[in-house]
């Protein structure tokens, strides 16, 4: 799901994604991304990204810029876990 959001896609996947807990969170937060309940609800959606263009540009565009906005969190987290090492310890 990352992959086809920071590729500007427009991105659905089902209620299962418990996996990518903060990911799909942020991705729904941003309107980034549509969660489908079942089949119908898919196909549905399918239908509107491939009749309404603008509808899956916001999609895809908000997507990629949740994940641009994302990139680096393990650096950042790197940094601060060592900040905080050597302000205790050195």
């Amino acid at each position: 799901m990352m992959e086809a959001a920071a590729l500007g896609k427009p991105t659905l996947f089902g209620p299962h994604a418990f996996n990518f807990r903060q990911t799909v969170d942020a991705l729904l937060e941003d309107e980034g991304a549509v969660m489908v309940k079942d089949e119908q609800d898919l196909l549905q959606t399918m239908q509107k990204c491939l009749t309404d263009a603008d509808f899956a540009q916001k999609i895809a565009n908000n997507g990629r810029q949740v994940i641009k906005k994302n990139q680096g969190a393990t650096q950042k987290t790197i940094e601060q876990i060592t900040a905080l090492l050597n302000d205790r310890y050195i």
